[in-house]
């Protein structure tokens, strides 16, 4: 979820009457940091969901 707030944040996807999201990630600002960011963001969000399934599951 953070790293979709972050994204909006960054392009204005979402905004009323906001741009498509094609456009959205085009306009990202690419770069050294805000790309990596997001993707590091968005896999420790994925890996953090898939540690608590497991536990939930096993534990």
């Amino acid at each position: 979820m953070l790293a979709a707030g972050a994204f909006c944040l960054l392009t204005g996807f979402g905004a009323h009457r906001g741009r498509p999201f094609g456009d959205s990630r085009d306009g990202l600002p690419g770069g050294t940091v805000p790309r990596p960011l997001l993707l590091s963001v968005t896999g420790m969000g994925i890996l953090g969901a898939a540690v608590f399934l497991f536990l939930q599951h096993y534990g």
